[in-house]
């Protein structure tokens, strides 16, 4: 789950997805979450797909840049880029947030098989150590621990950190990690962890769903005209049902 408490990261290899061949070019970044944001070009997740097509039908070309999420953030603060897919509703810290979600996430608790470990409150975290991703989002009051003392936590960076966590729970070096429920279902049933690891869903309770926008640079010129195509264009794949064939592409169902 991404928003905001940012750390400085280096930066890592960039890949592109592109449609169309002459066209203007936004670019949007971020680091992988499978099935929404994936490294494959031909089937780059429903997250850049959406928004591919949705600035399309304005004439423009999406380049996406795979980057550590909070690098994405810092280059979009600082007019290196356009779009940083994606950000919790009101979680866009300096940047701007488009209008039109592109859905709903829910979370997810991925844990050892057989582990048992329940998180109905933060006081089930006692004696365990969770795992997090700088720019993710783990409800407030975890955020609010993560802030106040981030050296309590796993803290995980890079191109796939939720790769490097499943792994670390492989090797019993780590108890649970918190993310979107289908983003750790469709990573553990399609690289290899299923024998090992298993996810439950969290308690909606503590860990509300919430909606996902896309946030763009503050500062660019270019901002109000891509910002406008997206959410024009997202409106029009909505309606059209477009947006809904995309998600069950990815097997992701649309709240």
């Amino acid at each position: 789950m991404k928003t905001n408490w940012l750390m400085a990261l280096p930066a890592i290899t960039m890949a592109a997805f592109t449609q169309g061949a002459s066209a203007q070019t936004v670019t949007i970044a971020s680091d992988l979450w499978c099935p929404y944001i994936c490294s494959d070009k031909a089937n780059p997740g429903a997250i850049i797909e959406a928004a591919a097509k949705a600035v399309a039908l304005k004439g423009y070309k999406l380049e996406f840049k795979e980057i550590p999420y909070t690098r994405a953030i810092q280059m979009a603060e600082y007019g290196e880029l356009d779009i940083v897919a994606t950000v919790a509703e009101g979680n866009n810290g300096k940047l701007l947030q488009n209008e039109v979600p592109f859905g709903t996430s829910v979370y997810g608790i991925a844990q050892r098989k057989g582990a048992g470990l329940k998180l109905d409150s933060v006081a089930d975290l006692q004696g365990k150590k969770l795992s997090v991703i700088p720019g993710y989002t783990y409800g407030t009051e975890i955020d609010a621990m993560i802030t106040a003392n981030p050296k309590a936590f796993d803290i995980n960076t890079g191109d796939d950190p939720l790769k490097q966590i499943f792994l670390k729970l492989e090797a019993n070096r780590t108890d649970l990690v918190i993310d979107d429920i289908v983003a750790l279902n469709h990573r553990i049933k399609n690289e290899g962890f299923a024998d090992k690891l298993e996810v439950k869903p969290a308690s909606k309770q503590m860990l509300p769903p919430f909606k996902l926008f896309y946030a763009f640079a503050p500062t660019k010129p270019t901002t109000p005209d891509y910002m406008k195509a997206l959410d024009d264009g997202l409106r029009s794949l909505k309606q059209s049902g477009e947006l809904t064939k995309i998600a069950e592409k990815y097997a992701i169902i649309l709240e």
